[in-house]
């Protein structure tokens, strides 16, 4: 059975290395592309600059309204300051009003503010890419921007109060509830502090703790105590020791500020100080968490979001040995050397940090890299990573933005072992579990020795660890503190094995325990100091007391912070390297070997397909012989390329591939990387952009008629792969045009057709578009002019009722070919009219229809009218027209009392039989006046009434309206004159004036009638 195991484990070893051989770095295929990149380098442009008014008080604001465009990406923020008369500046942020287009924003002054003129003095644009342009005065001498005259946006600052409070607050006492705390316990902060006139505003107490850290009571007044008070809360990861108030802040309402600091701690130079003395407590029973945060995992990847835009999504773990993570971020480097800010957030759901890098086609072309990374706890302790050989290789997570986004191979980025850190009894025995975090978010098990794993401890003569990661505590080790070091692909990870059974003492961690540098490297330590108090810091830095030495100085040197280096002549050998911290002691040894060499390539993409005419860039990366990687993607690190066949793409010496515009699509080629003669072949295939394939073309119109001498414009639609579409119209943009018979219809370059004068009608050509590769025809007719040719007529009326002797005027309007219209209604037009029944309807040659006057009732006859062949008709009915035949008459007024002198016009409306109403008020329309007694009041012919001047007054008489037999009457009744009319007084504006010689003065008089109204007469044609 034992001779089984021992089988089966040598086979799975076999397995094991048999994978680890074949596959090093895997390079993961992306398929992530930016249609059509249209990299945005232009800021925004200032079309026009306004303000509301120019001066501005405490209640009277002004408002900034710009006008300004962007090329491409679009505005992100606009921002103004201006300047006050103290050279103090007030910044204000202009917002887009979707409502007008413009971008606002309103400037206050507060009622303490500055008095006099506030010069605007720069304006600031930026778009969605970062770009800005920043314009300021002309008064400004500064070179580097542009300049405009801006003084027509000085503004008057007036109405504002004079601050007479120029003094900060007062510290009179202060003082602190207890001078002894453990976890748990609240340090009250008590002040007395007054100030001379506006008011304290807030007061902040600053402590520092042992580590030279600070902490910060905010103090809030008690109305109770008349105090302002405040607390520091102890937690159990604070430091240990003694905290002592520093400093003390204090603000008034009028914005005076002012310290006082602790007597014993400051310059002498420092007037406000304070004995504090009594200010400070003592921390214990704590476990002081001091160090930053691990960054344990990173990965990238890549997601198409739409065909113009796409994502880099980053993820990442990270650990805290005591008060947890609570924060992430990271500085990208764009192409131009600008910074780009990447924010990490929390995803529950998969228990990881993850941010997005949004890139769409205006972002920048070319490589952008991460340069930096920051870490913080909950503490304030932080952790900063750089890309640089001693702290980290970022180029795993740069990406490079072509017609396709490029992210690096999959490489190897951390290790990770579990459990992290292990208590074991003299005599047991822990397996570890050692995994290797690539950057593709995958892991690989690398706990067994054939994964090359290397294993190392810090104690071996206490705490034992063999090559498949099993640890084993000596039966006769004494209590203590060992670290395992798990080593693979370059990378290294510790865990912290501790020995029970005895009182703890300090310790000194140093990472890595052992590392592989050939001659000329560099290698950065990291030394931990855990003391036997439970504190745990970093003292890498020389400044912290940690001394380092070397045995060998001439092979391996080390600096007074810990950077390692290996001579450029070193020899192969070991050298071991001491770390001394206050006495406490830990080695690690570097052992130098031959140069690494490469042992294989990996590049991405591993298959891209390409828009013909676009670039995508590759990148290479190299597994050496010591398991590590690096990027070879530059020509300058030896790395060579080469395309098989050119004429589908080529590619230059950095890996930048360019397929042909006139490759054909499908077709491929093989782009091989060849470094240190080893090789690495990608597919390249040639591919059609969407935006610039042709699945459809459009003409309008479709077919047309066309007289002799006349023309048409075509307009060519083209329908995208994408969907979009866009007007292809002129030659310019590659589209032909070709005539099958020029003699009847000739076209030109951009779609102009021409009929010659000569062509034979109704003869036809066909018009061939053709643009990326799709056709389409025109079908062009000689014909007639058809404004010239008469589609229809139409009569103003399809059937007409006349009672006999009665006429009506017809109006034919005709409907030319080209849809206009014009009126054909005499016969001089060439209309002509029949009637089919003279005796019942007459027409005459202009089409004046007459109904004779014995013609028979309820009898009809047809007229039809005649232009150009073309017909219509028009039914004439004898009979009565409702609309000829009046129902009533009626006065606007029954009754009206007018003073004697005075005069009513009548208005007389006639309603007809179908409803209709006409005015029927003047004579000549057939209307008769009379009345009952002119000696009261008299009518004209036209409806005017009259009273006579002597008219008695109360008298009646009766008006009498006729038309056509109706009748209607108006009562008159003369009575006295209209108040309204009874001019009761006159009034001047002024009834005393003083006038220098030579000045003039122009009077207002107003008139109060009789019934209390007023009107203006002050003019003399009034009177």
């Amino acid at each position: 059975m034992k001779l089984t195991k021992n089988i089966m484990k040598k086979v799975m070893i076999f397995l094991i290395i048999l994978i680890l051989h074949t596959s090093s770095v895997l390079a993961t295929a992306t398929e992530v592309v930016i249609e059509g990149p249209t990299p945005d380098s232009t800021p925004p442009i200032l079309k026009s600059l306004s303000v509301s008014g120019t001066e501005m008080s405490p209640d009277k604001s002004v408002k900034i309204i710009a006008e300004a465009s962007d090329d491409l990406s679009g505005i992100s923020s606009i921002y103004i300051s201006y300047e006050k008369p103290s050279g103090e500046g007030r910044s204000v942020s202009l917002y887009l009003n979707t409502a007008t287009s413009k971008y606002e924003g309103t400037i206050n002054v507060g009622t303490y503010d500055e008095p006099g003129e506030w010069k605007l003095n720069s304006i600031t644009l930026t778009d969605k890419k970062e770009n800005s342009r920043t314009i300021v005065d002309t008064s400004y001498t500064w070179e580097s921007y542009e300049k405009m005259d801006m003084s027509p946006y000085t503004i008057k600052v007036t109405g504002v109060l004079e601050q007479t409070d120029k003094t900060s607050p007062v510290l009179n006492t202060i003082s602190i509830s207890t001078q002894q705390t453990k976890p748990g316990d609240t340090v009250k902060v008590v002040a007395d502090v007054t100030d001379n006139e506006s008011g304290v505003s807030s007061i902040s107490a600053s402590f520092s703790k042992p580590s030279g850290r600070s902490a910060y009571a905010y103090l809030y007044y008690n109305q109770t105590t008349g105090k302002y008070e405040g607390s520091i809360t102890i937690d159990q990861y604070d430091e240990l020791g003694e905290w002592q108030l520093y400093y003390v802040s204090m603000w008034d309402k009028a914005e005076n500020h002012g310290y006082v600091y602790n007597s014993s701690s400051v310059p002498v130079a420092t007037t406000n100080k304070m004995d504090f003395s009594n200010c400070k407590f003592e921390v214990s029973e704590t476990k002081p968490d001091l160090l930053g945060p691990i960054l344990d995992s990173l990965s990238i990847s890549l997601e198409q979001v739409t065909n113009n835009g796409a994502r880099v999504k980053l993820t990442a773990e990270g650990s805290d040995n005591l008060s947890g993570m609570t924060s992430l971020s990271a500085y990208y480097i764009k192409p131009s050397g600008k910074s780009y800010y990447v924010s990490f957030g929390w995803n529950s759901t998969i228990g990881k940090y993850v941010a997005y890098i949004p890139i769409d086609k205006y972002d920048e072309l070319g490589t952008w890299k991460l340069s930096s990374m920051y870490l913080y706890d909950y503490k304030d302790n932080s952790k900063y990573v750089y890309d640089n050989e001693e702290n980290g290789d970022f180029s795993l997570f740069h990406f490079t933005v072509r017609g396709a986004i490029t992210i690096p191979p999959a490489s190897p980025f951390s290790i990770g072992m579990s459990p992290k850190s292990i208590t074991l009894e003299p005599g047991q025995s822990q397996q570890l579990k050692t995994i290797l975090n690539m950057t593709d978010a995958t892991t690989k098990d690398i706990t067994l020795q054939p994964s090359g794993t290397v294993y190392t401890s810090s104690n071996p003569s206490a705490v034992k660890v063999d090559e498949n990661g099993l640890i084993t505590v000596e039966p006769n080790a004494a209590a203590g503190t060992t670290y395992i070091q798990a080593a693979n692909s370059g990378l290294y990870q510790q865990i912290e094995v501790t020995i029970s059974g005895g009182i703890s003492k300090d310790s000194l961690r140093i990472s890595p325990l052992k590392v592989n540098l050939a001659s000329g490297q560099t290698k950065q330590l990291n030394v931990v100091a855990s003391l036997a108090d439970g504190t745990e810091k970093d003292v890498t830095s020389g400044s912290t007391g940690t001394q380092y030495s070397s045995l060998d100085e001439t092979i391996v040197s080390v600096d007074k912070n810990g950077l390692i280096r290996v001579s450029a002549d070193a020899k192969q050998g070991e050298v071991k390297i001491q770390a001394n911290h206050n006495g406490i002691i830990s080695d690690m040894v570097v052992a130098v070997t031959g140069p690494p060499v490469i042992k294989s390539l990996a590049m991405t993409p591993d298959s891209a397909k390409v828009f013909k005419g676009e670039t995508v860039q590759l990148s290479t990366r190299a597994t050496l012989s010591d398991g590590s990687t690096k990027d070879v993607t530059a020509g300058s690190l030896g790395t060579t390329y080469k395309s098989s066949t050119t004429s589908v793409a080529t590619v230059d010496s950095n890996g930048l591939v360019t397929v042909s515009p006139e490759a054909t699509k499908g077709a491929s080629t093989l782009i091989t990387a060849t470094n240190e003669g080893v090789s690495k072949s990608v597919t390249v295939i040639a591919d059609e952009d969407p935006s610039k394939t042709v699945s459809e073309l459009s003409v309008d119109p479709t077919s047309l008629t066309l007289v002799a001498s006349n023309t048409k414009q075509l307009k060519v639609i083209a329908t995208m792969g994408d969907g979009k579409t866009k007007e292809v119209t002129l030659g310019s943009v590659g589209t032909k045009y070709t005539s099958s018979d020029t003699n009847v219809a000739m076209v030109g370059a951009d779609g102009l057709i021409s009929v010659p004068s000569e062509a034979p009608i109704n003869n036809k050509s066909t018009i061939t578009v053709e643009f990326g590769g799709k056709k389409v025809n025109v079908v062009v007719t000689v014909g007639t002019d058809p404004k010239e040719t008469l589609e229809t007529i139409e009569p103003d009326q399809t059937a007409v009722i006349l009672s006999s002797g009665k006429t009506h005027q017809l109006a034919i309007t005709a409907t030319m070919g080209d849809g206009s219209t014009k009126d054909v209604t005499l016969g001089s037009t060439g209309t002509k009219y029949t009637s089919s029944a003279t005796n019942v309807a007459t027409v005459g040659a202009d089409g004046l229809i007459t109904v004779p006057s014995n013609a028979p009732e309820n009898y009809k006859s047809t007229i039809t009218v005649e232009q150009s062949g073309k017909k219509t008709y028009v039914t004439v009915t004898v009979g009565s027209n409702p609309g000829d035949t009046l129902g009533s008459i009626a006065p606007d007024q029954t009754a009206v009392t007018l003073s004697p002198g005075k005069t009513h016009q009548l208005a007389i409306t006639a309603t007809m039989g179908d409803g209709s109403t006409k005015d029927v008020t003047l004579g000549s329309t057939g209307t008769k006046y009379t009345s009952s007694a002119t000696n009261v009041a008299t009518v004209g012919a036209d409806g005017l009434i009259t009273v006579p001047s002597n008219a008695p007054l109360n008298y009646k008489s009766t008006i009498t309206v006729e038309h056509e037999g109706k009748k209607a009457y108006l009562t008159v009744t003369v009575g006295a004159a209209n108040p309204a009319d009874i001019l009761e007084k006159v009034t001047p504006d002024q009834t005393a004036v003083t006038l220098s010689p030579g000045k003039t003065h122009q009077l207002a008089i107003t008139a109060t009638m009789g019934d209390g109204s007023t009107k203006d007469v002050t003019l003399g044609s009034t009177g």
